[in-house]
C-alpha cells in the first residue's frame, strides 16, 4: 500500500510540475535571424509560415545581434520563430511578452499582421515592456510561426531585454506598465492611468471601467465608465476621496473593454495612501519640516558664554548646525560630543551666519556652545546633499570655470558631499573640505557595462581597488557610472567585486554608490540580489531621473508622478528599506549640447521647482537618503546656482512651499519655437520665398535636446539676399520693469553643419537695456552621443547658442532677428541658408 501511496504522490507531484511548465512557454534561443537591408521582407512574405528560413541564422533573445555576429546592421532585420502551443490551453487567453525591442517592431502570427509597437523616428520600445493578445491566432496542439520584423535606429538593435514569453498566466503582465496610480496627498486626489501602448499602436477602440475600494473598512469608494476612441492608447482618470484614511490601503481596479464589450483584460492595483511623516516614538517630539529635513533644536542664547545642549538624531545621517546674531560678537565655537577641537564653521555667503554639516550616528548627542552670546542657533536633521562635480568647467565656454571660487560662493554652503574625479583636486580643496567633516567621493567607471562578455570578478575589482576613493584616506567612497540592464554574469561579478572591495582596509568605513537607471521594476532580475547586497553593506543607490520638460503644467505634474512618485513606491516594493539608501539624482541639464530644457514655452526653472517640492513634501518620499543635481558641466550657470538655491530653501530651510512664483508657461512669446509655422510672427522676406518654414528630422536631437524628441525639428529658413535683410519680429510681452530676463536662441547654417563658423544672425532688443557681460553668441558643436546621419563623436555639427541678459524698460519690448548684422551690412554670403528656433525668453536669477 505504502508503494502505490509513492507512485501516486510521484505521479501528482509530476502532473503539478507539468502543469507549472506549461503556463509559459521562453522564447529565448532558437531564433531565425536575418537582415533586410532592402527592405524587402513584408514584400517577399518572410513572415509567412510557409516561407522557407532554413539558411537564416539562429540567434539568442535577451541580446543585442551585434553581440550574435551583427555589428554593423542597423535599420530592418527579421526575427522567425516556430511555436508548438500546448491543447490545455485552448480557451485561455494567450499573451506574448518582450521585455523591450530596440527599437520598434511589426507583429506576425501565423502569416497575419497583429500589431506594430513603437515607430523609426520618435518612439522606442527599447526600454518598454509590450505584450500581444494571440489566443484566436494559434493552433492549439501544433506548431505556429511568430515573425517580427524589428526596425533599429542604430547601435543597438533587436529582442535585447528578457522576459520573451508566451504566457497564460496574468500576473505575469505586472511588468507591463499598463496601470498605474498616482496620490496627490495634499489635495486627496488619486490619478488613475491607464496606458495602453504596450498593447501596440493599432488600438481599435473599447471601454474602461473603474471602481477604487477601501480596504479597512471594505467599502466601495469610486468608480467610473468611459470609452477610448480608436487610435487613442492612454486615459488619465482623477478621482477625489474627501474621506481618505492615512496610512490604509487602497484597492483600484481597471477592465479593459473592446468595442464589443467583450473582456480583454483586468488590472488590479494596491496602493497605500502614505501616512503623515513621523519618526519613530523615541524621537516623536522631533519637529519634520518637510521628508528632507526635521529640527532637533532652535533656540535663541542672550547671556550666556557658554551653554551645554543634549540633541536627537532620528537616523545615520547629515545634521545641520547654524549660528547667527543680529550683531557683531566674539567668534563661536562649537563641539560636538567628546571632540576636542570645534567644528570648522563655514560662513553663509548670503546670510552671514556661521554654519557647518557633520554625519552623526542614530541617536543622542552633546552640544557645546562658546561664546555665543545674543544667538539664534538652528540644529537640523538634513539628506546627503550632493553636488557633480569638482573640477569641471561648462561645455558653454563663456560661463566661465566652475572653480573653487565660485563654488564658494554659490554651491558649498548647500550642500555636504561633493563628487570629484579625485585626480585634479587641489590639495587645498581637497583638506578644507575634509577639516570641515564634509565628504568627498570619487567618479569611477563600471567594467563591463558596454562588452557582450562578463567581466572576470578580478577585472572589475582591480579597476575600483586602484581609485583614489579607495586608496586616498581623505576620500570617503566611490560614485560608479553606472549600472543599467545585463545579464546574470555582469551582476554576479559586479556583487562580488562589491563585496571584495569592502573587505580591503582601505575602504573601511567608506561607501559605494552606484548611479543606476531604473533597473529594479522586475522583482526576478539579477539587479534585485546585486540591490540588496548594497543593502547589507551600507552602501548607496543614486537613482538617475533626468526629465524633460512638459508641454502643460498638468502633464508635468503627470510625468514627476509617474518618474518619481510610481518608481519609487516600485522600488521601496522590490528593495524593501532601500529608501533609506536611495539619493534621487536630478538633471541640472539645461543648454547645449545636452538638455532636458528642451521646450521654449516652459520655465525650467519653474519645472525643478515642482520636482523639489514633490520630493519634499509628498509624503511618499519620507525616508528618502538623499539628493543630487547631475552634471555641472552641462548646467547653465543661471540654473546652476538655481538648483543650489533650492537645495538651500527645501532641503536644509525645511521648506514646503515653492521658491518660486512663477508661471509654468512663460507668457512672453508666441510660438517660440515654431511648431504652429510662423503664427504670431511679423515676416519680412527680402525677397519672395525667402523666409520659410522647414523641417529637418533630427536637428532637434544634434541641437542637444535630450531625450530623443522631434519637437524642435521644424524651424525658421532665411536664405541671405544680397538686396535687403530677411527679418521676422515679435512683440514681447507681460514683462516687469527692471527685472533681469533671459533671452536664448539657436541657429545653424542648414547646408554647412559640418562648418564650424560663427553665423552673421541679428538678434536685438528694443526697449531693454543689456548686461553686457552677460551676452554671448558661442559655436559648439553637437554632442558626443547625438549621432545622426554623417554627424558623430569625430565629426560633429555645429550650432551657434545665442545668449542675452536685459532689463525692459517697460512691460513690452520688440525682438527682432535677421540675417543682416544690420540694416547696411550683410556679413555673411549671400545664398546662405539660415536657421533658429528655442526662442526662449524666461526672468533671470541675479
Amino acid at each position: 500500500m505504502k508503494s502505490v501511496f509513492n507512485v501516486l504522490t510521484i505521479l501528482l507531484v509530476t502532473f503539478v510540475i507539468k502543469a507549472e511548465a506549461q503556463t509559459s512557454s521562453l522564447l529565448l534561443g532558437d531564433w531565425c535571424f536575418h537582415p533586410d537591408e532592402q527592405n524587402a521582407g513584408v514584400v517577399e512574405k518572410w513572415y509567412s509560415p510557409h516561407f522557407n528560413d532554413n539558411n537564416w541564422v539562429r540567434i539568442k533573445a535577451g541580446k543585442r545581434w551585434e553581440d550574435q555576429g551583427f555589428p554593423k546592421v542597423d535599420g530592418y532585420a527579421w526575427y522567425r520563430k516556430n511555436v508548438e502551443i500546448p491543447k490545455e490551453w485552448q480557451g485561455k487567453k494567450i499573451w506574448l511578452l518582450f521585455g523591450g525591442v530596440n527599437d520598434s517592431y511589426v507583429l506576425f502570427c501565423n502569416g497575419k499582421r497583429i500589431n506594430s509597437y513603437g515607430d523609426q523616428t520618435n518612439h522606442t520600445v527599447a526600454e518598454k515592456a509590450t505584450v500581444a493578445e494571440l489566443s484566436r491566432y494559434l493552433k492549439f496542439g501544433e506548431s505556429n510561426t511568430i515573425a517580427m520584423q524589428v526596425y533599429d535606429w542604430g547601435k543597438s538593435g533587436g529582442l535585447w531585454r528578457f522576459p520573451c514569453e508566451l504566457t497564460i498566466e496574468p500576473s505575469k503582465l505586472d511588468i507591463v506598465p499598463l496601470l498605474a496610480c498616482y496620490v496627490l496627498y495634499e489635495n486627496n486626489e488619486l490619478w488613475v492611468k491607464v496606458n495602453l501602448d504596450p498593447f501596440g499602436n493599432e488600438w481599435d477602440g473599447g471601454k474602461l471601467d473603474f471602481e477604487i475600494f477601501q480596504q479597512d473598512p471594505l467599502r466601495l469608494v469610486a468608480k467610473d465608465k468611459l470609452g477610448l476612441p480608436r487610435g487613442k492608447n492612454a486615459s488619465l482618470v482623477k478621482f477625489q476621496l474627501p474621506k481618505v484614511i492615512y496610512g490604509n490601503n487602497y484597492q483600484v481596479k481597471a477592465f479593459v473593454k473592446n468595442r464589443d464589450d467583450e473582456p480583454i483584460i483586468s488590472m488590479v492595483r494596491e496602493i497605500k495612501w502614505p501616512a503623515r511623516p513621523s519618526w519613530s516614538p523615541e524621537f516623536a517630539q522631533l519637529k519634520v519640516l518637510n521628508n528632507f529635513v526635521t529640527e532637533l533644536l532652535n533656540l535663541h542664547i542672550f547671556r550666556e558664554n557658554k551653554k551645554n545642549l543634549n540633541f536627537l538624531n532620528p537616523r545615520e545621517g547629515w545634521v545641520f548646525f547654524s549660528v547667527s546674531t543680529s550683531r557683531k560678537s566674539p567668534e563661536t565655537l562649537l563641539y560636538i560630543n567628546s571632540q576636542s577641537e570645534p567644528l570648522v564653521l563655514r560662513s553663509n555667503p548670503e546670510t552671514g551666519s556661521k554654519e557647518a554639516m557633520q554625519f552623526l550616528a542614530k541617536g543622542e548627542h552633546s552640544l557645546r556652545i562658546e561664546s555665543a552670546a545674543n544667538s539664534q542657533l538652528v540644529v537640523r536633521a538634513v539628506p546627503e546633499i550632493i553636488y557633480s562635480q569638482h573640477p569641471s568647467s561648462p561645455h558653454v565656454a563663456p560661463y566661465g570655470k566652475y572653480d573653487w571660487d565660485f563654488l564658494e560662493r554659490y554651491v558649498l554652503s548647500h550642500v555636504n558631499t561633493v563628487v570629484t574625479s579625485g585626480t585634479s583636486l587641489e590639495k587645498a580643496e581637497l583638506e578644507q573640505w575634509v577639516k570641515e567633516g564634509r565628504h568627498w567621493i570619487v567618479h569611477a567607471s563600471l567594467p563591463g557595462l558596454s562588452s557582450a562578455q562578463a567581466p572576470s570578478v578580478d577585472q572589475v575589482y582591480d579597476v575600483w581597488a586602484g581609485n583614489p576613493g579607495v586608496t586616498n584616506p581623505h576620500f570617503n567612497g566611490i560614485i560608479v557610472d553606472e549600472f543599467l540592464m545585463a545579464g546574470k554574469g555582469h551582476y554576479k561579478a559586479w556583487t562580488d567585486a562589491v563585496h571584495r572591495l569592502h573587505m580591503n582596509p582601505g575602504f573601511s568605513n567608506k561607501v559605494f554608490y552606484a548611479y543606476c537607471g531604473d533597473i529594479f521594476r522586475i522583482p526576478n532580475a539579477p539587479t534585485i540580489p546585486f540591490a540588496q547586497n548594497l543593502i547589507r553593506h551600507g552602501d548607496r543607490f543614486a537613482l538617475e531621473r533626468y526629465l524633460p520638460e512638459q508641454g502643460t503644467e498638468e502633464e508635468a505634474r503627470l510625468l514627476l508622478l509617474d518618474r518619481l512618485q510610481h518608481t519609487f513606491n516600485i522600488f521601496r516594493k522590490n528593495i524593501p528599506g532601500g529608501e533609506k539608501h536611495l539619493v534621487i539624482c536630478l538633471g541640472y541639464l539645461s543648454d547645449p549640447p545636452e538638455t532636458l530644457n528642451r521646450n521654449p514655452s516652459v520655465n525650467y526653472k519653474v519645472y525643478m521647482d515642482m520636482q523639489f517640492q514633490l520630493l519634499a513634501t509628498d509624503p511618499t518620499f519620507w525616508g528618502l537618503y538623499g539628493i543630487q543635481e547631475y552634471l555641472s558641466s552641462y548646467a547653465d550657470e543661471e540654473v546652476l546656482r538655481w538648483a543650489h538655491r533650492l537645495f538651500r530653501h527645501y532641503c536644509i530651510d525645511g521648506n514646503c512651499n515653492r521658491l518660486s512664483d512663477d508661471p509654468y508657461i512663460l507668457p512672453h512669446l508666441e510660438n517660440p519655437d515654431f511648431a504652429e509655422g510662423l503664427l504670431g510672427w511679423q515676416v519680412e522676406p527680402a525677397e519672395e520665398g525667402s523666409i520659410q518654414i522647414k523641417n529637418m528630422q533630427g536637428f532637434s536631437w544634434l541641437q542637444g535636446r535630450y531625450p530623443s524628441t522631434s519637437e524642435g525639428d521644424q524651424f525658421v529658413w532665411m536664405k541671405r539676399s544680397a538686396k535687403r535683410p530677411n527679418q521676422i519680429r515679435q512683440t514681447v510681452k507681460a514683462l516687469s520693469p527692471g527685472r533681469l530676463y533671459l533671452l536664448k536662441l539657436i541657429s545653424a547654417d542648414l547646408q554647412n553643419l559640418d562648418k564650424k563658423q560663427k553665423l552673421a544672425l541679428s538678434v536685438k532688443l528694443k526697449n531693454v537695456e543689456f548686461v553686457n557681460d552677460r551676452c554671448f553668441q558661442f559655436v559648439y558643436p553637437s554632442c558626443y552621443s547625438h549621432e545622426l546621419g554623417p554627424y558623430n563623436r569625430e565629426n560633429p555639427a555645429w550650432l551657434n547658442y545665442h545668449r542675452m541678459v536685459f532689463k525692459p524698460k517697460g512691460n513690452t519690448a520688440e525682438l527682432v532677428i535677421s540675417d543682416w548684422t544690420s540694416p547696411a551690412n550683410r556679413c555673411g554670403p549671400v545664398g546662405q541658408e539660415l536657421i533658429c528656433n528655442f526662442i526662449e525668453i524666461q526672468p533671470y536669477f541675479e
